[in-house]
C-alpha cells in the first residue's frame, strides 16, 4: 500500500503556493510523476491539475522517493507561475529544440546531395 508522508510545508503567499517536501512508499516496481502526483492529490485533498511535481529522486535499495512539490491555489496560478519544463514534465509534452530539428534537417539534406 502506497504511503505518502509531508515533511515540510512553507506557505508562499506571494506565488499563491505552497511548497512541500515528502517522502512515498510506494509497492510498485517504478513511481511515474503522474502517480506521485495522484497520490499527493489525494493525501491534501486538492485537484492533481494544482500540483506541480518539482523534483523526485528514489532513494537506494528501497521503493521510496523523496521529492519537491508545489501546490497552487487554482490551476490557473499553476500554468501562469510554474516553469514551462516542470509543465512539461507534468503532462509527458518533449519538444525538441529547433536547434536539433535544424540540425537534423541539414544531416538529411546532406545525405540527399551526396547520395
Amino acid at each position: 500500500m502506497p504511503g505518502v508522508e509531508v515533511i515540510a510545508y512553507t506557505d508562499r503567499s506571494l506565488l499563491r503556493r505552497r511548497d512541500l517536501d515528502f517522502v512515498i512508499t510506494y509497492d510498485s516496481p517504478q513511481l511515474t510523476r503522474e502517480e506521485a502526483a495522484d497520490l499527493l492529490s489525494k493525501k491534501l485533498n486538492v485537484s492533481r491539475d494544482r500540483i506541480a511535481l518539482a523534483r523526485m529522486a528514489p532513494l537506494f535499495g528501497a521503493k521510496t522517493v523523496k521529492g519537491h512539490c508545489h501546490v497552487y491555489e487554482s490551476a490557473q496560478d499553476l500554468k501562469d507561475i510554474e516553469a514551462k519544463h516542470i509543465l512539461d514534465r507534468m503532462t509527458g509534452k518533449r519538444e525538441k529544440p529547433e536547434k536539433q530539428e535544424q540540425a537534423k534537417a541539414k544531416t538529411k539534406k546532406k545525405e540527399e546531395d551526396t547520395g
